[in-house]
């Protein structure tokens, strides 16, 4: 996200996600920003704590978070991103996934890096609905999932609506108005790094 930097300089992404090669998000893998004053390289890892990076995030190398997040805002110039995981490979070999080269700016901001990770397993989850009234007529959907302390996003389909909404509370759900008029709905729970995504509907009677 640009930002502003010093001497007039803007902060700008390089960020993305790691998953694996089945698509789930892998949470916990080490990242590292290399940098470098031409395309050609060398390229070297900026040193953590550097400036070139911004005040939201100087550490180098990083870690992703439960959806497999990195990112961090960069002063101009070139750079690449690794990724590795305990008991992971890259898809072509070697313990260590590279991005290819990066312009900055402009920002970029959706880089995919994939490992293979055997050992990594999501866990199944259950999405329950429950429809509910509330005061004024109006009828409120909860979504709960089941699963291993799941966090994310819960989102919510109901006629020409869509709403995503975040997890709160120690029962992992998310609240959603149905719209006047309608009656069926549908969720779908995205999942994260230990949990697998799910899905349900419900009618109101």
């Amino acid at each position: 996200t640009p930002g502003p930097g010093s001497g007039g300089n803007l902060y700008i992404d390089p960020s993305g996600l790691v998953r694996t090669t089945t698509g789930a998000p892998v949470a916990g893998a080490t990242v590292t920003l290399l940098a470098a004053t031409t395309s050609a390289g060398p390229f070297g890892a900026v040193p953590n704590g550097s400036a070139v990076m911004s005040p939201s995030n100087r550490a180098n190398p990083d870690h992703t978070d439960a959806f497999g997040a990195f990112g961090w805002d960069t002063l101009p110039g070139y750079y690449k991103v690794t990724a590795s995981h305990k008991g992971c490979t890259a898809p072509t070999g070697g313990t260590t996934a590279a991005t290819q080269v990066y312009a900055v700016p402009p920002p970029v901001t959706n880089i995919l890096i994939k490992l293979r990770c055997p050992h990594l397993k999501r866990a199944k989850t259950t999405l329950r609905l429950r429809i509910s009234n509330a005061r004024g007529g109006t009828r409120v959907v909860t979504a709960t999932v089941r699963g291993k302390h799941a966090q994310g996003v819960v989102t919510f389909r109901a006629g020409a609506l869509t709403a995503p909404l975040p997890l709160a509370g120690r029962h992992h759900s998310a609240s959603f108005v149905l719209p006047s008029g309608v009656k069926r709905v549908r969720a779908r729970y995205g999942g994260d790094a230990k949990n697998r995504p799910a899905s349900a509907t419900a009618t109101a009677r």
